[in-house]
This record gives structure tokens, sequence and C-alpha cells, in this order.
């Protein structure tokens, strides 16, 4: 009998050091997935899928829960749409698995981020009445979370409006959308955080200037600046660098706006102070309009052909896509493609129809391959 104990034991005490092992080594893989997710896709997701192999494929918890998520996440940047679907909807069943006492929100009915994340899988294929739903079904759930998570509830509501207020303009509602970012303008307010102000006056001029509202728009530049030039001597650290970053922003679309206006030399000031921000912060900027197109765009209509050719070499140039296309899906990359594209029309004008060529074969063997999207 002794021994039958003695076995019993030992047998758990085995099941549950293993146990104990594989959470930790799953939580290690997390951790990974997450610091790797912006700067290395593929070392992201290869931890992923590493944790997901290690443990048994009935596992729930809420670290396959983040992990589901953040392949999701991952696959999207990647525009392996079809992909990043199945990952978020096994994200979302998991967290109806999940007992409420191991859930990150207890109150919810879904996980309110991977509602945005597949309302925004949904508007990047203009898919926006999906669209629309998901964000709507966020900004319920959102208000469900508990206090003690105040942050990331208000981050949420303002992140999922605004979302919102982009399907709207892309649906040609414009009070609907306009309404979205008045309220979001107002609820970032009232946290006092400088950073995520500035942010939303570049969110507004946007919607403005799509809008040829451009009195209105270049009223929320001024706040913007007047905002940004009060705050760059005082924060310090992480805050100022925030800060900056989306001064960048600001300016990158103030002077799309300006050239979109003819106004080509006052938009070349505010571009390249811009890019001067973005360089200074070593910060890629992923913001839509892209400055160094931009730029190029103005050198072209100042018929500076070779500053214009070289804005856009300079920005290929990191990614090898003139002369060795990645091997990766690039298809709905439209940032990229329209680069390509106003780079074989300058060569176009100077005469450089080897270059033609080459950008042509560059742009048919980088965005042949076509996503399946039907789901």
């Amino acid at each position: 009998m002794k021994k039958l104990i003695i076995l019993f034991l030992f047998t758990l005490i085995s099941f549950f050091g293993n146990s104990q092992t594989l959470n930790e080594e799953t939580s290690v893989l997390l951790d990974s997935l997450n610091k790797y997710k912006f700067t290395n896709y593929n070392k992201a997701l290869n931890y992923g899928l590493q944790a997901l192999e290690i443990n048994d494929p009935e596992e729930i918890s809420i670290n396959i829960f983040d992990i589901n998520a953040g392949l999701g996440e991952i696959l999207f940047y990647q525009n392996n749409y079809a992909k990043s679907i199945e990952y978020y909807l096994t994200a979302l069943n998991l967290h109806n698995l999940l007992p409420i006492k191991d859930r990150r929100y207890k109150y919810v009915n879904e996980p309110p981020w991977i509602l945005v994340a597949l309302g925004n899988l949904y508007y990047k294929i203009e898919r926006f009445e999906i669209a629309k739903m998901k964000y709507l079904e966020a900004i319920d759930n959102f208000n469900l979370i508990e206090d003690e998570f105040i942050s990331s509830k208000i981050n949420g509501l303002s992140t999922s409006k605004n979302n919102l207020a982009l399907v709207y303009s892309s649906l040609g509602d414009f009070q609907k959308a306009e309404s979205q970012y008045k309220e979001v303008l107002e609820s970032r307010k009232k946290t006092g955080k400088k950073s995520v102000i500035i942010f939303q006056y570049m969110m507004m001029m946007q919607f403005y200037y799509k809008f040829n509202m451009h009195e209105t728009g270049d009223d929320l530049y001024d706040l913007a600046t007047s905002l940004y030039n009060e705050l760059k001597y005082r924060n310090k650290g992480d805050s100022l660098e925030e800060i900056k970053i989306w001064y960048s922003y600001v300016l990158s679309v103030y002077g799309s706006n300006l050239l979109k206006l003819k106004k080509i030399k006052q938009a070349l000031i505010s571009l390249n102070e811009s890019k001067k921000i973005i360089v200074a912060q070593n910060h890629n900027t992923t913001v839509y309009p892209d400055v160094n197109l931009e730029i190029a765009k103005c050198y072209y209509e100042l018929q500076s052909y070779n500053k214009a050719e070289n804005a856009l070499v300079e920005s290929l140039s990191s990614d090898n896509l003139v002369s060795e296309p990645k091997p990766i899906n690039f298809n709905s990359d439209k940032r990229r493609l329209e680069k390509l594209l106003f780079l074989s029309t300058i060569y176009n004008v100077q005469g450089k129809e080897t270059e033609v060529i080459k950008i042509k074969d560059s742009i048919i063997k980088t965005y042949q391959r076509q996503d399946n999207l039907d789901f």
C-alpha cells in the first residue's frame, strides 16, 4: 500500500512538474512572439507556431488564446488574410471555451480586440458592412470591460470608433463619420494624453481633406502645430518620441493636401520636415500618404526628375523591390505598387526605357501571386 501511495505521489508530482514546465515554455514563446511581431514577422511567426506545436491541440488557456490572436495579427500584416482569419476565429472560439475566471476581461461576451482585428481585416478587403458590424460589436464589448482596465477600455473605444468613422467615410456617410471622429476627440481630450490628441487631429485632417473641406482641415493642422510647439521642449523620453512621431504624420497629411492644391513648394517644406522627424526618431512610418512618395510627386511637378527618382529609389531600396523582388505576397500593398508605377512614369519621362522594363518585370514578378480572399 505504501508503494502505491509513493508511486501515485511521484506520478502526480511528475504531471504537475511537466505541466508547469510546458506552461513556462509556452509563456516564453508568447513573449518572443510579441517581441518580434512588428520587427521580424517570420521570427515571430515561428515562435507562435512552435508554441502551438508543443501544446495539446485541445489545450484551452489564455496563453493559447493570445498566441492565436498574435498569429492572426502577424499574418494580417503579411497580407495573408485567409490564414489570418483562421487564427482570429480560433482565438474567438477559445475565448468562448475559457472559464470566466481565466478570462482577461470577465464580463465581455466576445474579446473586443479580436473583433477590432476582424473589422480591420474586412475593411482592408473593402467589405465595409461586415467591418462596420464588427466595430459596433467591439464597442458593445469594450463598454463591458471592468473599470480596473479603464485605460484599455478608453483606448479600445477610441480605436473602434475611429475605425467605424473610416467605414462611414468609405461609404460616403459624412455626418456619421464626422460624429464618430468628434466623439473620439472629446474622449481623448479628457484623458489628457497629448500625443493621442495630436494623432486624432491627424485622423480628422485626413477626413476633412478627403471631402475637400480644406479650411477645417487646416484649422486642425494649426491646433496640432500649436500643441506640438507647446510640448516639444517640455516633454521627455517615450512621451516626447510619441508626440514627435504623430506630429510627423500631421505634417505628412498637411503636405499631401498642399500638393493636391498644387502648392508644391509649401508641400515640400512640410513633407521634408515630416521626413526629418521620422529619420531622427528612427521610425518607419506606416501612415498614408507615404512621405517619400509625396516628395517624389512634388519634384515631378517641379520637373526635377532626378530628385523624384532618387526619393523613390531610396524608399524602395530597403525592400529590394526594384531589382530583387522578395517571395512575399505584396499584391495588396497598394503603396509599394504605387511607388513602382510612379517610378516607371519618371523613367518614361527621362527616356530610360531599360529601367521601365525592369520596373514592369518587377511588378509582374512581385504581384503575380493572388491571395485567396474568399472567406
